[in-house]
């Protein structure tokens, strides 16, 4: 998870609970290790306890994205750098992504080739995920480190829906993580097609959690 949306969940957190929060680290005594452990658990249940309340209003988060995992441990810091009572969190698994995007996204691992627009340039590349109305793509050519704003469109190969295969979409975003490019796209309007196809496919996904 990253600092900024850690910090936007912490930021919406009612000041009753940041306030009882800091009793308790006020009266913890250094010296005892366990009390260190509660007030951790302590701020993780608070947090946790919170976020369903989050989901249940119009204010999440300003970057529009909650993570969440199913599998995560809290462990002392044993490193030789750690400082004294630091702990680690351990993530075994993929987060969840709760939004308030209009439409849920689902991830997908589709190859595709990628058209630009006006040049006619092609790419090959692989999608990342994909919802109603925008998807990503991961590619690896520098073309797309200043693509943003470009038109596109991408015919996916092996596309459950075969007649929705191909989709347009025009660059919003696009960030690099040691030589792949992460390329996010909005698409000119709804597709209610792969909206229920998503919606179908996640309820499918849930009922073998």
């Amino acid at each position: 998870m990253k600092k900024e949306h850690i910090s936007d969940a912490l930021n919406m957190l009612n000041d009753d609970i940041i306030e009882e929060t800091n009793k308790v680290r006020a009266n913890a005594k250094p010296t005892r290790k366990w009390v260190k452990w509660g007030a951790v658990a302590a701020c993780l249940c608070l947090l946790v306890a919170t976020i369903p309340i989050f989901l249940n209003k119009p204010e999440t988060p300003k970057t529009g994205v909650l993570y969440c995992w199913s599998h995560a441990k809290i462990q002392s810091d044993s490193g030789k750098t750690a400082a004294e009572g630091t702990y680690r969190i351990q993530i075994t698994s993929r987060p969840q992504i709760i939004n308030r995007r209009k439409y849920p996204r689902m991830d997908i691992s589709n190859t595709c080739t990628i058209t630009v627009k006006n040049s006619g340039e092609t790419f090959k590349g692989q999608l990342d995920n994909i919802s109603a109305n925008g998807f990503a793509l991961l590619v690896k050519d520098p073309f797309f480190a200043s693509a943003k704003g470009r038109d596109i469109s991408i015919a996916i190969d092996n596309f459950a829906l075969t007649a929705h295969s191909v989709l347009e979409g025009r660059i919003i975003r696009s960030s690099e993580n040691e030589g792949t490019y992460i390329v996010g796209c909005q698409m000119p309007e709804d597709n209610y097609y792969i909206m229920e196809y998503v919606e179908s496919a996640l309820r499918e996904n849930k009922k073998h959690v």
